[in-house]
């Protein structure tokens, strides 16, 4: 199965990709076709660059969005040494529990990893011009590790109501 065709957006110029089943600072990867039915999968390792914002739905529901940049590495053989390129912008959303655990772990300036469904929005402003965004859903973010160090620690579990805890104390 294969993703829809999309456009995508990187810095100043329009990247037109075929099928975007995984792209990784333009590059496109069909070897994870098949991950989903319409749905373009992506891995995105970069920088936090703003602070994480939680919102709540009409219905409960806890989201944490932030923006994240992925620069572009490519090794220049006549300077025979890696150079920076374009840097990419992404809007990052999380849902429910994973939501909850991005608020409490992700800062801004934080080197993360994620991984999820992109989504190109499309819209016009108020003067007339066309605007383009790119959204990543997260199904799993974590920090890099290949440059830093991070504890993990779970979150407590909230008690089912009507069960209480029975002590096993010998009175």
């Amino acid at each position: 199965m294969a993703c829809p065709p999309v456009a995508t957006y990187f810095g100043s110029s329009s990247l037109e990709l075929e099928h975007c089943c995984c792209v990784i600072n333009g590059i496109k990867n069909d070897r994870f076709s098949g991950v989903g039915m319409n749905e373009c999968s992506v891995v995105l390792m970069g920088n936090a660059v703003s602070e994480v914002h939680r919102h709540t739905t009409s219905n409960g529901d806890v989201m944490a969005r932030f923006r994240m940049v992925v620069h572009e590495r490519r090794y220049d053989r006549t300077l025979e040494r890696y150079v920076g390129g374009e840097s990419s912008y992404f809007n990052v959303v999380a849902w429910r529990h994973t939501a909850e655990n991005v608020l409490a772990s992700v800062n801004r300036g934080d080197p993360v990893i994620v991984s999820g469904r992109l989504r190109i929005r499309e819209w016009t402003s108020d003067t007339g011009q066309l605007k383009v965004s790119s959204e990543v859903s997260v199904q799993a973010i974590g920090h890099d590790l290949s440059r830093g160090r991070t504890a993990f620690s779970r979150p407590p579990r909230a008690e089912p109501l009507g069960l209480q805890r029975v002590s096993t104390d010998a009175a």
